[in-house]
């Protein structure tokens, strides 16, 4: 079971009774609990009802509790051959980010898109900002990209303007926090985000988590001459605070 996912899964037993089929909650806990082979079993079983209702319950379920098994539960359906399930029942980012479509990450609590800069430092890495001047450019496009591994989903995000894979640095800052750069070779765990599903609203928000440090991806309070924010790791909890660390992310 990944990070949260135990937290998330508390509040689902005495949750139960509040949906409309039992087969809601026995999905929800499947996917909690990272039992993808009979989630998908479930679901297939679900379509083959007409009950899609029954599976867009679930997927709300999952977006209420933060389960970060979400993206795992849709890779799992897409490469099952249940892309249609997903492409009907689930929310439109989730399909277009596992198509690998430009998508353009907006962070919720000052509105800037996530970009890299134009200069690269000694060691060929550029530095990740929320973008204060708001311009409409290949800068703020980023493609997601897969890697299933031990039972669970992963992904490099690449910038596609600067051809480079977002990812924290080695060292954290005085508060624990690692800076946001981009790099030219994803080798490590630093390079490896999960993406944990919020609602605000009813709109859909998502954290962006650091394999390595298990740090969500946010903006600091300093503003620079260009009105951009330095893009950082967090070092502390994020659940409950979307606010804060949520981002949205839609296509390009």
């Amino acid at each position: 079971m990944h990070f949260g996912a135990a937290f998330a899964f508390l509040g689902l037993a005495s949750m139960v009774c509040a949906y409309s089929d039992h087969r809601v909650a026995s999905l929800i806990g499947d996917v909690t609990a990272g039992n993808y082979g009979g989630a998908v079993q479930t679901a297939f079983e679900l379509e083959s009802e007409y009950r899609d209702d029954l599976i867009k319950e679930a997927i709300d379920g999952l977006f209420e509790n933060n389960v970060r098994n979400l993206f795992d539960f849709a890779y799992r359906l897409n490469r099952d051959g249940g892309f249609m399930i997903v492409r009907e029942s689930f929310p439109v980012e989730v399909e277009r980010i596992l198509d690998e479509r430009f998508m353009k990450l907006m962070n919720r609590q000052d509105n800037l898109a996530l970009k890299l800069a134009s200069t690269v430092d000694e060691g060929g890495d550029r530095m990740a900002y929320g973008d204060g001047a708001g311009y409409i450019t290949r800068n703020i496009a980023w493609k997601f990209t897969p890697l299933w591994e031990n039972n669970g989903l992963y992904f490099y995000i690449f910038g596609v303007e600067r051809n480079q894979y977002l990812k924290l640095a080695y060292s954290p800052d005085s508060a624990g926090d690692h800076t946001a750069y981009g790099g030219d070779s994803p080798t490590d765990n630093r390079y490896r985000w999960y993406l944990v599903p919020a609602r605000i609203q009813g709109r859909n928000l998502y954290y962006i988590v650091n394999k390595e440090f298990n740090q969500p991806l946010k903006l600091g309070r300093a503003l620079d001459w260009a009105h951009d924010r330095v893009a950082y790791g967090h070092n502390g909890d994020f659940h409950g605070n979307p606010e804060q660390f949520g981002w949205y992310i839609t296509e390009y």
